[in-house]
């Protein structure tokens, strides 16, 4: 081999050096990312199931309400006792003041009107915060907490 062509090929095992130094990196980077990949497609697999386990609508019904025992006296009735196991009065959306129910978001759930009923973001930091045990936050959003308490109203009338 002549000397001009030594020259022109000197950069050839510094190459081969970089491309086998770049597959180990390669395959070093893939074995470190796979497990947190597993999991993390596992957990996404889970969360899934939950929510495919949902059903399809909840079927609102009449909210428990006081009852009155009323006696007569001279002629007209008189309620002598309430009995609840919630005291609650209905109300009409309207009659509910607009500042009470920004406030109640504002309070409850800042996120409301972005995250579509699952509040992720909150959900999450309410878990991570308890499991920390930094402080026991609340993470359900107003949806979450309104099926909840219908399905728990639920299991107490039956």
């Amino acid at each position: 081999m002549t000397a001009e062509r030594r020259r022109r090929w000197k950069w050839a095992p510094a190459l081969v050096g970089f491309v086998a130094l770049s597959a180990v990196a390669g395959i070093l980077a893939a074995a470190a990312v796979t497990p947190a990949v597993a999991l993390t497609g596992s957990a996404a697999d889970s969360t899934i199931n939950v929510f495919d386990g949902l059903p399809e609508y909840i079927k609102v019904e009449p909210l428990a309400q006081a009852s009155t025992m009323y006696a007569t006296s001279g002629g007209k009735p008189v309620p002598i006792a309430t009995f609840y196991s919630q005291n609650r009065v209905e109300v009409g959306w309207d009659a509910i003041s607009q500042n009470l129910k920004d406030a109640a978001i504002a309070t409850e759930d800042p996120r409301f009107y972005e995250h579509g009923g699952v509040d992720v973001t909150g959900t999450l930091r309410g878990a991570v915060l308890t499991a920390l045990h930094k402080s026991v936050q609340g993470g359900s959003s107003i949806t979450q907490q309104y099926v909840k308490n219908i399905l728990v109203q639920r299991c107490e009338n039956k």
